[in-house]
């Protein structure tokens, strides 16, 4: 029986594991293969009701000269940069999940 010390987690012990998506997969596999059956991956959540503190046009500088420059974005550039950002941690995850199957840790 797996026991962390001070915490009390068992194999059996509900857990809900928070990581990205794209990492969700290998965390998954590592857990099944150290004997985990009560876990759930959470990627990503929506929030119910955001208070109008949260809402980026109503936030207000505690700076009094603060003017906000306007610029946005979401233009090609960033986006494309984003996205090459995207595939490049999914490509680093398939290489991961190769080795720990060479290893045997999946």
């Amino acid at each position: 029986m797996l026991h962390i010390e001070g915490l009390g987690i068992t194999r059996e012990t509900v857990l809900n594991i928070v990581t990205s998506d794209i990492h969700s997969r290998r965390l998954a596999l590592c857990f099944k293969k150290a004997g985990f059956k009560n876990f759930r991956v959470v990627t990503s959540y929506v929030a119910r009701k955001a208070g109008p503190y949260l809402a980026r046009e109503l936030r207000v500088s505690r700076f009094v000269a603060h003017r906000p420059s306007g610029k946005r974005y979401d233009d090609v550039f960033n986006r494309l940069r984003w996205r090459s950002s995207y595939f490049f941690e999914a490509l680093r995850e398939v290489a991961a999940i190769s080795v720990y199957k060479l290893k045997g840790a999946i």
